[in-house]
């Protein structure tokens, strides 16, 4: 492990507004000094890891609205927090600093991080539209971006964005609280459905996220990078379709056929096939 929880904690030191000094500071220092990193015109940096059809993504903004800047980090009882009335960060620092550990290890992926996603997901967005090259090949990404101990994530808003089988499996090699869960509501890996079949989102232990009260389990955070070294990435089942949309809480009409009765005999009536009204 490169970075140690200590320098999570440091992390969470930059305000770092979608475009604002403090990001670029962040940015500049952590992820551009990384050997092999690459950015596009968005500004999304990226730099894949071996041979590999998975990919993560983090994004390096945050929802801190004012005038962005350095601010005190205090850690307690394994807890990371601030007392500046602003939020702490970790969402989505953690995922940042996640994967960068992840790179230090040499854990085979295509690591993405994403400009503006608390704008929109704008950087997500870009490559979609004007850069899809970069994930081709890609079976399965990986959000870490999700607050709690246990989730992943199997919808984000209303539509599925990866398979039962494929959340169940990984929820296995993770172990824990881990299980599928179709709560989730918005993070880049969303935007990539059309492109990839399995696009999930993981809790990596932050709560109370966009608030003052934002708290890391920075101990969660160390023991789930161990955990994420250990999965079987490529070999996680492939079975959502990209692009087959698949809603929460609705029957599934993909295969629907217009029903066309020939005759209407239900509940003990007689035949009502040639009635007319008038």
């Amino acid at each position: 492990m490169k970075y140690e929880p200590h320098d999570l904690a440091e992390f969470f030191t930059y305000q770092r507004c979608e475009g604002s000094q403090t990001e670029k500071d962040f940015i500049k220092r952590y992820i551009d000094s990384k050997p092999g990193m690459r950015r596009d015109k968005f500004g999304n940096r990226f730099i894949k890891v071996g041979k590999t059809e998975t990919a993560f993504t983090s994004h390096t903004d945050t929802v801190h609205r004012l005038s962005c800047k350095r601010q005190k980090v205090y850690m307690q009882e394994g807890w990371a927090f601030v007392n500046s009335g602003h939020p702490l960060g970790a969402d989505d620092g953690t995922g940042v600093w996640l994967m960068l550990n992840m790179i230090y290890a040499h854990v085979p992926g295509l690591y993405i991080f994403h400009r503006q996603e608390e704008t929109g997901g704008q950087g997500s967005n870009y490559i979609v539209n004007k850069a899809k090259n970069l994930v081709s090949g890609i079976k399965r990404m990986i959000a870490l971006d999700r607050k709690g101990y246990g989730d992943v994530i199997t919808h984000q808003g209303w539509s599925q964005t990866c398979s039962d089988e494929f959340a169940k499996e990984l929820a296995k090699q993770l172990g824990g609280k881990y299980k599928p869960s179709d709560e989730g509501v918005f993070c880049d890996s969303a935007h990539y459905t059309e492109l990839i079949p399995e696009c999930t989102n993981l809790s990596v232990g932050y709560f109370n996220a966009h608030s003052e009260d934002e708290i890391q389990d920075l101990s969660f955070a160390r023991q789930l990078f161990y955990k994420l070294k250990r999965v079987k990435w490529e070999t996680l089942p492939t079975v959502r379709k990209p692009g087959v949309k698949k809603y929460k809480g609705y029957f599934d009409y993909s295969n629907y056929k217009p029903y066309k009765p020939s005759k209407y005999r239900e509940w003990g009536y007689g035949d009502y096939s040639g009635f007319r009204l008038w």
